[in-house]
């Protein structure tokens, strides 16, 4: 019997940032990956995503993203070849304190091992940021009415490029210490499910899960 291949998980978190400024103005932001499962009587369960995850039947991704001030989150799904994993394009939305932003913000992502994933890259930004800027006029283009099915490959090239541009930090955070996945809610006191991360003043954080 062979035995199932088990996609490895890394998380590499990316700082773009002014020094001098980074002390005082950065953003605190919490950022959390889990996957949904089946479960008896029609429910469904909730795991955070650890080392062990594996696609399954009836399976989807979900990302959660909080902050303590406001700014900008762009979650980007791609497959082993570059193009884009899922059908809807990729969305900005604002996330503000006190509330939590969830991806995908329409669809699903699933994740029964047909998908083709390689990675999920989660940009976090403060929306003045030059870099920022640049990602959102990249996204516009890609929802222009009239844009040319030929163009659709280059716009994702793109937007590839951006990310792997932006992503020079060698600088790697294991999502969670969890060697096994844990329900969401069933933590116990004092531990904690999800990511914490620094968006620095005027810039940007890039975290990406990918499975290899």
């Amino acid at each position: 019997m062979r035995t199932p291949m088990i996609p490895s998980l890394s998380i590499l978190l990316i700082v773009s940032s002014a020094p001098q400024l980074l002390a005082q103005s950065k953003i605190d932001a919490e950022v959390l990956f889990t996957v949904s499962q089946p479960a008896p009587r029609n429910m469904t369960r909730s795991l955070t995503f650890s080392t062990e995850a594996k696609p399954g039947p009836g399976q989807e991704l979900r990302l959660s993203v909080k902050a303590n001030r406001e700014c900008r989150a762009v979650a980007i799904a791609l497959t082993r070849d570059g193009k884009l994993a899922y059908a809807s394009l990729p969305d900005k939305i604002l996330v503000v304190p006190k509330s939590e932003a969830v991806f995908p913000t329409q669809g699903k992502w699933t994740w029964e091992g047909k998908e083709n994933l390689a990675e999920i890259d989660l940009i976090l930004a403060v929306e003045t940021s030059p870099d920022y800027q640049e990602l959102s006029q990249l996204l516009d283009a890609m929802r222009a009415p009239g844009v040319k099915e030929e163009a659709k490959p280059l716009q994702v090239a793109k937007l590839r490029r951006w990310v792997d541009g932006h992503s020079q930090s060698k600088a790697e955070y294991r999502y969670g210490e969890k060697p096994v996945p844990v329900p969401v809610g069933g933590m116990l006191r004092g531990e904690k499910a999800h990511q914490d991360v620094s968006i620095p003043a005027n810039g940007y954080v890039i975290i990406r899960l990918k499975l290899n």
